[in-house]
């Protein structure tokens, strides 16, 4: 390998990286000089490398992958994608509920199988993205709390795994102001969007978070607004 394919941003794959804190994410890594790799279902808005790929598909997502580590370097891994469906637990039909793990924990963790093994072979990283509502629990939100949850569990075993192999970090930001929010019913639609943090605040530490020198990782790393006093 030469110089510029051992720096540390120099193929990242980033889920769900077409909108919110994905393509903030894709737009700082570039920023920084990096190679985002897009995979999601619909292309971004800005120009970078792109798959189209169902990250729930295990086939398509391998099939991508394969394609991707045969003309980039991928040192990289970040999990953007996420999807809710909120409501009362016995109100939320059992297909969408369902849907919320398969997007959010599953699919985590197909695109972390596909890729493990560029990752250990270019002494890569991976950033898993949770939220704090895998740290704390609100009404509405059994499937999006229980995912979140999930992924703590999962980040937290898998560093363990892969310790030595791949720099595993788990990001947990509060609520963000991303058009994520824009398909929720009102009465569930949270309060004061427009004071939820930047997603471009939290592009930013997964940046920080790839790029740590060698032999080092940022294991866990809590964002949230500055007025929030929950984990103060």
């Amino acid at each position: 390998m030469n110089e510029r394919e051992n720096a540390p941003l120099a193929g990242v794959v980033i889920s769900g990286g077409a909108s919110g804190l994905g393509a903030a994410t894709a737009l700082a890594v570039k920023k920084a000089g990096g190679k985002p790799i897009v995979f999601d279902l619909k292309p971004p808005a800005f120009d970078c490398i792109f798959r189209r790929v169902d990250i729930t598909d295990g086939a398509a997502v391998e099939a991508a992958v394969t394609e991707a580590t045969a003309h980039h370097v991928v040192n990289a891994l970040v999990c953007c994608a996420g999807i809710d469906h909120p409501g009362p637990f016995d109100r939320v039909p059992a297909e969408k509920w369902a849907a919320v793990i398969n997007v959010n924990v599953n699919g985590t963790a197909i695109m972390v199988r596909a890729l493990q093994d560029a990752l250990k072979k270019n002494n890569g990283r991976l950033v898993v993205v949770g939220s704090t509502m895998g740290l704390r629990s609100f009404k509405d939100a059994t499937a999006y709390c229980t995912s979140k949850f999930a992924l703590v569990g999962f980040t937290r075993a898998l560093a363990q795994e892969v310790a030595g192999q791949i720099g595993v970090t788990l990001i947990m930001p509060s609520g963000m102001n991303t058009p994520f929010f824009a398909s929720w019913p009102d009465e569930h639609s949270p309060p004061r969007i427009g004071e939820f943090i930047a997603p471009e605040v939290v592009a930013d530490a997964i940046v920080f978070a790839l790029t740590r020198p060698a032999g080092t990782a940022v294991r866990e790393l809590v964002i949230t607004a500055q007025a929030d006093q929950t984990f103060s």
